[in-house]
């Protein structure tokens, strides 16, 4: 008989993490579509990017993010949301975890703001729209002009 009730014990407390998993990953879903049902304009005050450049962002780093490989992982279009939050409000990591209804730790927005950002720095994403002048003329040239449209006297 005691065996019985430990085991109804047992299974009652997987049943009971097996559901507060499930109801963690529905939030994340509907937080994720619900920023994606938001208008153009109210996307943008919320992460700085249109939709469109979110899409785009989203396909560039998703094969150099590693894919959930757990039920309860993070997905990639989450963490990339998780991210442009943090990077807009420029707020701390604990507020960017509860804002907006996303049921993130500190630790796991820190964690999505690692991959992201690892992500970012990628060299095929650097050389691909980060370019530094190279030679002199090249600097020059870009000083004369940073001095000319902001009216710094020499």
């Amino acid at each position: 008989m005691a065996r019985l009730v430990l085991q109804n014990v047992i299974f009652s407390d997987a049943c009971r993490k097996d559901l507060r998993e499930t109801r963690n990953l529905r939030r994340i879903a509907r937080y994720a579509d619900k920023a994606l049902a938001m208008s153009d304009d109210e996307f943008k005050r919320n992460y700085r990017v249109t939709k469109a450049l979110f899409h785009y962002l989203y396909q560039e780093l998703k094969p150099l993010m590693q894919a959930p490989k757990r039920r309860s992982d993070i997905s990639t279009k989450y963490k990339i949301l998780v991210a442009l939050s943090f990077y807009a409000t420029g707020s701390y990591q604990r507020l960017v975890g509860c804002s907006l209804g996303t049921p993130m730790s500190q630790q796991s927005v820190s964690r999505a703001l690692r991959d992201v950002t690892a992500a970012l720095n990628d060299p095929t994403i650097l050389h691909k729209y980060i370019k530094f002048p190279q030679t002199v003329p090249e600097r020059n040239l870009l000083k004369e002009g940073f001095m000319n449209n902001f009216a710094f006297l020499e």
